[in-house]
């Protein structure tokens, strides 16, 4: 089977990282390919796509209308004459007026995209039950749920369960608090500081965004600038490697499609505490090590950092996120799905 997957930008991001471990993992069945519209594209990722992979970057000024560049798109799509067109922003098929005989389909990464452009599809994948069900509420399309996955054994895992002196959390994503829900985590954490006195306690942000400066305003005015850090964007290399050194991952989503960062903190043996909305709730359901708080209430995401480290400090939490990696590895494993993708192209 011929692939063509057709993104608009590759820059690091979690649909565009899935995105690079979907069609190395399909390569080694299919004949796969893949088109980067926009001038837009991380060289860390293109360097992880596979030899064997045909990529065409047809370098478009982001939002450009040039019809130059149109044709370009166009030509190469009847060019590699594909089995199966695989898109991953919904306006894309917009701009391929070729598509001969190829089935379309468009993953739908993320809850509250756009609809309108869902019925040109022959096909749509949602990457979470909290997706499919926003897809089918908003537009009444069906969908296909394909779970995310990551690929397990690049992630280095925790080996030593000791409580060390300080205690550290880690949050990994954009920094955009009107989305990622950084300040509620701040918060929780000038609540234990300030109020429940605990002191050995420290906060890493990895990653970048608009909310960078916000966020570091917010921890000085909380009083806690000095057990948290901004430690901005790392590669993925880079993370899969650091996660371990952590004892907390935290995702305080206002709102999330799936939460891939969710099952790097589970793969690198941590416990995980998210806000009940979406994907992250979804994904760790029967997860042992798992805990949840509805959003926005500080003072329960409060007390599940104290009842975590206290599992640290009696010795019971290793036990716990063993049998919740057991579970995640069977359940979002990236080989699992890429077959997926490929079962379901020929159904």
């Amino acid at each position: 089977m011929k692939i063509l997957h057709i993104i608009f930008s590759l820059n690091v991001g979690g649909a565009e990282t899935m995105l690079v471990d979907i069609v190395n993992r399909q390569a080694e069945t299919d004949q796969v390919h893949l088109i980067v519209i926009n001038n837009s594209f991380s060289s860390e990722l293109i360097d992880g796509i596979k030899p064997d992979i045909l990529v065409y970057f047809v370098k478009r000024p982001v939002g450009s209308l040039n019809i130059l560049k149109i044709l370009q798109l166009n030509y190469l799509v009847f060019k590699i004459q594909p089995d199966i067109i695989h898109f991953h922003d919904h306006n894309a098929i917009r701009l391929v007026r070729f598509k001969g005989t190829a089935k379309t389909c468009l993953t739908v990464h993320d809850v509250n995209k756009p609809i309108v452009n869902f019925k040109k599809y022959d096909r749509l994948y949602s990457i979470s039950d909290a997706v499919k069900n926003d897809i089918l509420r908003r537009s009444l399309s069906k969908s296909t749920r394909i779970y995310n996955g990551i690929d397990f054994n690049k992630v280095k895992r925790r080996k030593n369960y000791d409580f060390k002196p300080v205690f550290k959390i880690v949050q990994v994503g954009r920094l955009h608090s009107e989305k990622k829900g950084q300040n509620i985590l701040l918060h929780a954490l000038g609540l234990l500081i300030n109020e429940r006195h605990i002191s050995n306690i420290r906060l890493d942000f990895i990653g970048d965004g608009p909310s960078l400066a916000q966020l570091q305003e917010l921890s000085t005015e909380l009083k806690i600038s000095g057990q948290v850090a901004f430690l901005g964007v790392k590669t993925r290399e880079q993370i899969y490697n650091d996660l371990r050194d952590y004892h907390l991952l935290v995702q305080p989503s206002y709102y999330e499609g799936f939460g891939l960062t969710v099952i790097e903190g589970i793969a690198a043996g941590l416990p995980v505490i998210v806000s009940n909305v979406d994907g992250p709730a979804e994904i760790i359901e029967g997860l042992p090590s798992a805990w949840r708080f509805e959003l926005t209430d500080v003072w329960t995401l409060a007390d599940h950092i104290v009842e975590i480290i206290e599992l640290y400090r009696l010795g019971k939490i290793e036990t716990r996120c063993h049998l919740s990696y057991l579970t995640a590895r069977n359940k979002f494993s990236i080989v699992k799905t890429a077959h997926n993708y490929v079962r379901s192209y020929h159904g």
